[in-house]
């Protein structure tokens, strides 16, 4: 099946938690360039995941991009206009932007006409709904005591997770959760960015994973399209 093809019927019912504001924001060329070697997502215009990549050599409205996902395409596919999503850690706010992809038998694909639609304090990720049973350790803590929490939702860029235990935003915490397909618990530095009280005795704690390496992000991004999939 083609990389394009993943999600080949549609599916209007998305677990976008917190949409991208589409409306326009203007943007010269060089603003883009700030961007380069983020990491993103690609989707469809009717937000239907595609694969995780990274965001490279970006020059005036073109870049490149590198699957993280090794997916054969279809060669036969045209260019195809797509979303692409990321966090700045230089602005501290999810980015979207528009190209057009070309797919490539190549590691690195050709974007064009690329530019900027939004910037804000949305989230940068797609993040379907999960329900797993997790752990996370407050690092910087002494104690180094775990804590039984529940996964709520996931991307590439973080999670969110809801605990009887009370963090702090920018606590680091230590993340063990046993994901779909994988044998082994995986492992995962997060830090909180968001904190919500849902009752006196529970919180909701929004967090982004830190230090990922690329094999840890096509991990999480083969989980989303599996997740995907099955609803």
């Amino acid at each position: 099946m083609g990389l394009f093809g993943l999600f080949g019927k549609k599916n209007n019912k998305h677990n976008v938690q917190d949409t991208v504001d589409t409306s326009t924001t203007p943007a010269g060329e060089d603003d883009l360039e700030v961007y380069s070697d983020m990491r993103v997502e690609v989707a469809t215009l009717t937000d239907e995941l595609l694969f995780a990549a990274t965001l490279l050599e970006i020059h005036e409205n073109c870049a490149q991009l590198q699957p993280h996902i090794e997916t054969a395409p279809s060669w036969k596919l045209e260019p195809i206009r797509v979303k692409i999503r990321g966090y700045s850690e230089e602005d501290s706010k999810a980015i979207c932007m528009e190209g057009t992809v070309t797919p490539s038998i190549e590691k690195l694909w050709q974007v064009e006409d690329l530019k900027l639609i939004s910037k804000s304090n949305d989230r940068a990720f797609f993040r379907p709904r999960t329900n797993m049973n997790a752990i996370v350790t407050l690092v910087n803590n002494n104690s180094f005591e775990e804590d039984h929490c529940k996964l709520l939702n996931l991307s590439v860029g973080g999670v969110c997770i809801s605990s009887k235990c009370e963090y702090r935003k920018g606590d680091t915490l230590l993340l063990k959760v046993q994901l779909p397909s994988e044998k082994e618990l995986s492992l995962f530095f997060c830090r909180i960015q968001r904190v919500a009280e849902r009752t006196p005795a529970k919180y909701e704690y929004g967090c982004q994973f830190m230090d990922m390496s690329t094999p840890e992000q096509e991990k999480i991004a083969r989980v989303i399209f599996d997740l995907q999939r099955k609803k």
